[in-house]
């Protein structure tokens, strides 16, 4: 009885949410990891020159990445959600209508990125010498658009399925080939900056046949639904339905962009080429705490809405704390090192100019401070947009990336020069984090709408108790004494005897089927029009153990024989087993 706990705790979503953690930082941030790898090696091979004409491209593909957040993100939460409510009709049309929104997506921006990629690059520096860096890597970059745009896409859909390591599997393959490429093109074939935007496209080859190899082997969940080209109405409700879930976060990502523009066009103005030299390292060793910023925050949003749909609000607070943990954890030890040895840093990105090391040094060490604050205004962010709080998403990334950082570089700049520009990170980032608070205090006052605490959740409708504990041959019965107890609070001691002995039956199938020793088990009663239900989540393999032959008036008969309106589901690694009672 040592290991039997019934208390309510975050042990199956602990779990879940650390397996989707290292995969997600990976495939969530899959063009910055390239990008990431294409700079430091630019930097080494061709010189700071190089490294910043691929900076100044940071603009666009920071607007792929928000288009893959945008199209990825949107349905996968679409699809997680529909999971979480048994409905794998909504989870279809959402990836079929994905495919066919990101194919029109490329070929426009196919159409008119290639005429204008000199134009574009020209918009992009004063100085001839890096617009011309800037158009030979730019072209074949371009061409690679829809590899990278199919990619990144389509690595959301293989971790919400349950395999968060093959996913990552194919963005290590993708930008493992793109760093060998990237030393034999720049460095062996001395194809100058060009070679780094070929090899960011062989390697997304590489992992996307992955990702092919993944869906013609039968392993993905959902299913082109061809018939929505019978039902032209049907499929732009669910473009809708991606497009304004994923707008908060790809909002995030896509103001970035006029961001990028501006700070890029500012610092040269303000510092000339150095400058710009500095401000590129600066940003490519904020591409660091982003992988983690990025990996927390998404490793919890399919989990949290799962919770949320299930209307697990406990769960949801679980899920939250762990990645506000993981995320001051991260983004500290980032900011630590950044502060500490900022030559470090420096070397890294090649950077052997002794005339700006001291100037870069310092920049660096400001730049940094503003790394937790941005970490958790991104959290923020990435929770309302989980628990479809849209709006305060969509706030969140507009303070937080244009609205108080153009001013304030601004600002900074006029009066301290380009060492203000350096602070005006952490003061622009430190200010959005206190008023995307303050706006979710407002709302839950203003709004009046049953909202409550912290998390800003519903305050009712929850489950009536929740319960944890490990499941064990010898603990279910043991169980089933104190769950009777639990259940007799809302029930008759009938009602409450019959809900405790299919539990308990239910978790002797359990064990017997899973070939474990024992399983951690969430056990949640819900009641609505005088009608309970109850639901068991379990982290044990994805089976349902009351299917397949059973002796008569086995456990699983019995459950069979109480249990009302039966439904068994297994979303990102957790099973679900629900039934009624009237």
């Amino acid at each position: 009885m040592k290991e039997l706990s019934l208390q309510r705790n975050g042990k199956i979503l602990q779990k879940t949410y650390l397996r989707y953690f290292f995969p997600t930082v990976l495939t969530a941030m899959a063009t910055d990891i390239a990008v990431f790898a294409d700079a430091i090696l630019a930097g080494n091979l061709l010189g700071g020159e190089a490294l910043a004409a691929i900076n100044l491209l940071s603009p666009v593909t920071q607007l792929y990445f928000a288009l893959t957040v945008l199209l990825g993100l949107g349905a996968s939460t679409v699809i997680t959600a529909a999971r979480g409510k048994d409905d794998a009709e909504t989870a279809d049309r959402a990836f079929t209508s994905v495919i066919l929104l990101a194919a029109a997506i490329c070929a426009v921006l196919l159409a008119i990125q290639l005429p204008l990629a000199r134009p574009i690059c020209g918009m992009l520096s004063a100085d001839p010498r890096l617009i011309e860096l800037s158009y030979r890597y730019y072209l074949p970059f371009v061409l690679g658009t829809p590899l990278q745009i199919a990619l990144l896409c389509s690595v959301y859909f293989v971790r919400v399925d349950g395999h968060p390591n093959y996913s990552s599997a194919a963005v290590i393959a993708a930008n493992g080939v793109n760093l060998l490429m990237d030393y034999l093109l720049m460095g062996v074939a001395k194809m100058g900056i060009a070679g780094s935007a070929v090899a960011t496209i062989i390697g997304n080859a590489v992992g996307l046949s992955m990702i092919a190899a993944y869906y013609l082997a039968g392993k993905g969940k959902e299913r082109f639904l061809f018939s929505l080209f019978r039902s032209p109405r049907t499929l732009w409700k669910s473009v809708l339905s991606v497009l304004s879930t994923g707008l908060s976060g790809a909002a995030g990502a896509a103001l970035v962009v006029p961001r990028m523009f501006f700070l890029n066009y500012y610092v040269q103005h303000t510092g000339g080429s150095d400058a710009m030299i500095i401000y590129s390292v600066c940003s490519s060793s904020g591409v660091i705490v982003s992988m983690f910023i990025t990996g927390a925050a998404q490793a919890m949003i399919p989990i949290v809405s799962v919770c949320y749909a299930e209307k697990d609000y406990d769960g949801v607070k679980y899920t939250l704390k762990r990645a506000a943990l993981v995320m001051l954890l991260c983004s500290a030890a980032v900011t630590a090192f950044a502060m500490a040895y900022p030559e470090g840093l420096a070397a890294m990105f090649g950077s052997h100019d002794l005339a700006l090391r001291g100037a870069m040094v310092s920049a660096l060490r400001i730049y940094a401070l503003s790394f937790p604050f941005m970490a958790f205004a991104y959290l923020l962010l990435y929770y309302d947009l989980a628990v479809k709080r849209k709006g305060l998403s969509l706030l969140a990334a507009v303070l937080g990336n244009i609205a108080l950082q153009i001013p304030a570089t601004c600002i900074f700049g006029a009066v301290w020069g380009i060492e203000g520009v350096w602070y005006s990170f952490f003061a622009a980032q430190a200010l959005a984090l206190l008023l995307s608070l303050l706006a979710a205090c407002l709302f839950a006052k203003l709004k009046k709408n049953g909202l409550g605490g912290f998390y800003l959740l519903p305050k009712t409708g929850g489950a009536r108790f929740a319960l944890s504990y490990y499941a064990t041959e010898e603990s279910a019965a043991k169980v089933s004494a104190l769950l009777q107890t639990r259940f007799s609070g809302p029930l008759d001691p009938i009602r409450a005897n019959e809900l405790a002995v299919a539990v308990e039956d239910y978790t002797v199938c359990l064990i017997q089927r899973s070939g474990r020793k024992r399983v951690g088990v969430d056990v949640l009663l819900y009641e609505a029009a005088e009608k309970f239900s109850v639901v068991i989540r379990d982290d044990g393999p994805g089976k349902n153990p009351l299917e397949g032959e059973h002796e008569p008036f086995s456990p699983a008969d019995v459950v069979a024989d109480i249990a009302k309106n039966t439904a068994y589901s297994s979303v990102l690694g957790m099973n679900k087993f629900s039934f009624e009672v009237r």
